[in-house]
């Protein structure tokens, strides 16, 4: 769960540290874990469509991801949902 950046409001947060639910300061984190697991499937939920298209997909592209898929989370007008990611030497859609 990424938890979405326009879900990640202080307000929701008392006990964190506000400066943590950045996404630019989170997104780093992410990129440590992600290439630590170098999975072959990588899903995650609680995406924003902007973060996956401006920060996610050219990153995993670095690592040998396909481009992958995005279905927006049903019953709202979230702008976030899941993705689906694979590694291109491995599988193909």
């Amino acid at each position: 769960n990424c938890l979405a950046s326009n879900l990640a409001e202080a307000q929701y947060f008392p006990h964190t540290n506000p400066a943590h639910l950045e996404f630019s300061y989170r997104s780093k984190l992410f990129e440590k874990e992600l290439r630590s697991f170098n999975a072959d499937i990588v899903c995650l939920q609680e995406m924003h469509r902007h973060d996956l298209e401006s920060w996610l997909r050219p990153f995993l592209a670095q690592l040998g991801y396909d481009q992958g898929t995005f279905a927006e989370r049903g019953g709202t007008k979230a702008k976030d949902g899941v993705v689906t990611f694979f590694k291109k030497d491995k599988f193909q859609l």
